[in-house]
């Protein structure tokens, strides 16, 4: 009956230091568990900071992008002006020459009609 009991207790201080280090495993794992919570925690913020930089820079781009569009139309509408006013000043010149080759036109005739008096002056 010593046996039996000496063998019983053994097998008890086994398994109690069997179940020691199996308390010791799992600590240890919840504390490997808590670290890489932490640290994907950490990284899951840093992402979202990230995130809000970019999303903050695309509305800077889509606000530049409208200002260049806005740009791009006035150009487009000086262009335009400038164009209409070209097409004017064409057309004016045109007229003027037609005017002065009128006018040259009619002073020869003048001369015609009236030999010399050009000369008189």
């Amino acid at each position: 009956m010593a046996n039996e009991v000496r063998n019983l207790a053994l097998r008890a201080t086994e398994s109690a230091r069997n179940t020691s280090e199996l308390i010791e495993d799992i600590v240890s794992k919840v504390r490997d568990g808590e670290r890489l919570s932490q640290a994907t925690r950490s990284d899951f913020n840093e992402v979202t900071s990230a995130a809000s930089k970019v999303v903050a820079l695309m509305a800077e781009i889509a606000a530049a992008s409208q200002e260049q569009s806005q740009g791009i139309g006035q150009i487009n509408k000086a262009v335009n002006e400038m164009s209409q006013v070209t097409q004017k000043n064409a057309a004016a010149a045109e007229e003027l020459a037609s005017t002065m080759s009128m006018f040259r036109t009619e002073g020869r005739t003048a001369e015609v009609f009236h030999p010399g008096e050009g000369d008189r002056a």
